[in-house]
Protein backbone atom coordinates (compact mmCIF):
# COMPACT_ATOMS: atom_id res chain seq x y z
CA UNK A 1 0.00 0.00 0.00
CA UNK A 2 1.20 3.50 -0.80
CA UNK A 3 0.10 6.65 0.97
CA UNK A 4 0.96 10.08 -0.38
CA UNK A 5 0.52 13.10 1.87
CA UNK A 6 1.19 16.53 0.44
CA UNK A 7 1.29 19.82 2.29
CA UNK A 8 1.50 23.03 0.29
CA UNK A 9 0.58 26.67 0.24
CA UNK A 10 -1.72 28.19 -2.36
CA UNK A 11 -1.20 31.74 -3.55
CA UNK A 12 -3.62 34.28 -2.09
CA UNK A 13 -6.73 34.63 -4.25
CA UNK A 14 -6.16 31.28 -5.99
CA UNK A 15 -7.69 28.89 -3.46
CA UNK A 16 -10.97 28.23 -5.28
CA UNK A 17 -9.21 27.61 -8.58
CA UNK A 18 -6.78 25.25 -6.88
CA UNK A 19 -9.55 23.36 -5.06
CA UNK A 20 -11.52 22.91 -8.29
CA UNK A 21 -8.46 21.37 -9.91
CA UNK A 22 -7.42 19.16 -7.01
CA UNK A 23 -10.97 17.84 -6.58
CA UNK A 24 -11.13 16.95 -10.28
CA UNK A 25 -7.79 15.18 -9.87
CA UNK A 26 -9.07 13.21 -6.86
CA UNK A 27 -12.18 12.12 -8.80
CA UNK A 28 -10.07 10.95 -11.74
CA UNK A 29 -7.61 9.15 -9.47
CA UNK A 30 -10.41 7.14 -7.84
CA UNK A 31 -11.11 5.66 -11.28
CA UNK A 32 -7.60 4.20 -11.60
CA UNK A 33 -7.17 0.44 -11.07
CA UNK A 34 -6.19 -0.40 -7.51
CA UNK A 35 -6.99 3.04 -6.09
CA UNK A 36 -8.98 2.60 -2.90
CA UNK A 37 -9.30 6.23 -1.86
CA UNK A 38 -8.33 9.70 -3.00
CA UNK A 39 -9.49 12.90 -1.38
CA UNK A 40 -8.51 16.45 -0.53
CA UNK A 41 -8.71 17.94 2.95
CA UNK A 42 -8.04 21.68 2.86
CA UNK A 43 -6.99 23.33 6.12
CA UNK A 44 -6.88 27.07 6.80
CA UNK A 45 -3.88 28.88 8.25
CA UNK A 46 -5.50 28.66 11.68
CA UNK A 47 -5.70 24.88 11.42
CA UNK A 48 -9.48 24.91 11.00
CA UNK A 49 -10.96 22.74 8.24
CA UNK A 50 -12.45 24.81 5.45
Amino acid sequence: MFVVIVQLQVRPGRLETFLDGIRANARATRGEPGCLRSFCHPVSLQGQAT
